[in-house]
C-alpha cells in the first residue's frame, strides 16, 4: 500500500489528462524518448491512459499526478544499456525518465548504466525495484523517485548527488544510505517512512533539512550535523526516536520540535560550551528528555539559560544518579529536605546559581545534586 501513512487522496475536479505517454522507439523491451538538443535518449515506457482521472493525489505539501496513472509493464530483472541504435543514429542512454516504472509491481533489480545523470519524478514510485546501483555520474534525482519502493533496501548516493528532493524515498523499504557527506540538503518527506534505524547527517553548515525528513520512519538515533544551528528542524511523528545527538561545534542553537515522539528521552551534546539558544525549548522536551553533557560541564549547562532549565542534566556516559554504582546512592525529596542514602558524604547540592547549598529547610526551587560524577536536578515544592 503506498505512503499510507502519511499521503491521502483527495477528490478535487477533473484534472486535464495526460494523454498516451509518448515514446519515440522500443527496442528489445525498453522503450525511449530522444531528448531535444542532442541529449541523448531517456528510457520511458509503452502504457497508455488517455481518459482524464477525477482523482488526484495529494502529497503533503506536494501533488504528484502521475499516480493515478496505469502501471507500466517492465517486469524481472532489467538492464539498460548505455546506448541504443535507431534509424541509423546512435544515442547514448542518459536518463530514467518521468515515471518510467512507476507500479511495476513484478519488477526485480535494474541494472543502470553509467551514462545515466538523471532520475526523473516518480522513477520507480510505487515499484518493486529490489536492487540498484546508481552510476558514478548521476547528478539528478527527482522529486517521488523512489517514493514507496518497498522491496529497495539499501543505496549508496554518488558523490555528485548534493540533494534528495521531496518525497524522493519516502514510503520505501530503505533501511541503510550510504553516502550522504557530500549532501546540501533534503527535502520535505525526504525519509519519511522508511525503515531507517541510525543516521548521522553531514557536518556541513549550510545544511538545510526541510520539513518532516523522518516522519512516520523508524529512525531510533539522529546524529545532527556538528556546526549548524538547525534553523528551521523538526522531528515531529518519529515514533521510534529515542536518542539525538546535537551539534558539537554551534555557537548557537535553534531548538527544534519534536512533537508525537513518545520514546525520545535523550538529547546529548558534546559542546563545552553550552550554545547560545536562540529561541526556547518546549516544555515537553524539557520535561522529557536527559540532557547529557561533557563531565566537565556540568555546572555550564546548569546554569546556561534555556540548557538549565531541562529536568536532568548528567554527564556524557552515566545513567544518572539513582541506583548505580557500588555506593548505591538513592535520592529522594521528603518535603523542604533532600534525602540521600548509600554514601551521602559523597554528595553536594548546588542550587540554580551554583551556589552549595545543604540539604535541609531548601526553599521551593530546583537543586542539582552531585556524585560520583554525575549530576541530578530535583525539585523542591
Amino acid at each position: 500500500m503506498w505512503c499510507k501513512k502519511f499521503f491521502a487522496i483527495a477528490a478535487v475536479g477533473f484534472l486535464p489528462a495526460l494523454g498516451v505517454w509518448a515514446y519515440d522507439f522500443e527496442m528489445e523491451g525498453i522503450y525511449y524518448s530522444i531528448l531535444p538538443d542532442d541529449a541523448g535518449v531517456e528510457v520511458t515506457h509503452g502504457s497508455a491512459n488517455a481518459a482524464p482521472s477525477p482523482m488526484r493525489i495529494t502529497a503533503t505539501p506536494q501533488a504528484y499526478d502521475f499516480l493515478m496513472e496505469e502501471g507500466n509493464s517492465y517486469s524481472g530483472d532489467v538492464v539498460i544499456p548505455a546506448s541504443v541504435e535507431y534509424a541509423g543514429t546512435t544515442y547514448q542512454v542518459t536518463s530514467i525518465g518521468r515515471a518510467a516504472f512507476l507500479k511495476c509491481q513484478s519488477l526485480g533489480s535494474v541494472t543502470l548504466p553509467e551514462t545515466i545523470t538523471q532520475i526523473k519524478e516518480g522513477a520507480f514510485a510505487l515499484s518493486s525495484v529490489s536492487g540498484l546501483t546508481l552510476p558514478d555520474a548521476l547528478v539528478l534525482l527527482g522529486e517521488a523517485a523512489f517514493m514507496n519502493a518497498d522491496a529497495l533496501s539499501e543505496i549508496t548516493l554518488p558523490a555528485e548527488v548534493t540533494f534528495i528532493p521531496e518525497c524522493c524515498f519516502s514510503g520505501s523499504g530503505l533501511q541503510t544510505v550510504a553516502g550522504i557527506d557530500h549532501l546540501t540538503g533534503i527535502g520535505n518527506y525526504g525519509f519519511s517512512g522508511t525503515r531507517l534505524t541510525e543516521l548521522s547527517l553531514p557536518d556541513n553548515p549550510d545544511f538545510r533539512l526541510g520539513l518532516n525528513v523522518f516522519t512516520h520512519s523508524d529512525i531510533t538515533e539522529l546524529t545532527l550535523p556538528s556546526n549548524s544551528k538547525l534553523e528551521g528542524y523538526d522531528f515531529d511523528d518519529v515514533s521510534q526516536l529515542a536518542t539525538i545527538i546535537l551539534p558539537s561545534q554551534a555557537a548557537e542553537l535553534y531548538p527544534f520540535t519534536m512533537n508525537n515522539c513518545p520514546k525520545c528521552n535523550l538529547l546529548r551534546i558534546s559542546n563545552p560550551e553550552p550554545p547560545e539558544l536562540l529561541e526556547a525549548w518546549a516544555p515537553e522536551i524539557l520535561s522529557a528528555c536527559t540532557l547529557e553533557v561533557p563531565q566537565e560541564s556540568l555546572s555550564a549547562y546548569n546554569q546556561a539559560p534555556g540548557w538549565k532549565d531541562f529536568s536532568e542534566i548528567r554527564a556524557i556516559g552515566s545513567a544518572g544518579i539513582e541506583g548505580v554504582d557500588a555506593s548505591d546512592i538513592q535520592i529522594r525529596v521528603s518535603g523542604h529536605d533532600i534525602e540521600i542514602a548509600g554514601n551521602p558524604a559523597h554528595c553536594r547540592v548546588f542550587d540554580m546559581t551554583g551556589r552549595e547549598t545543604g540539604r535541609k529547610n531548601l526553599s521551593p526551587g530546583i537543586y542539582v545534586v552531585s556524585a560520583e560524577g554525575k549530576a541530578l536536578k530535583v525539585v523542591v515544592r
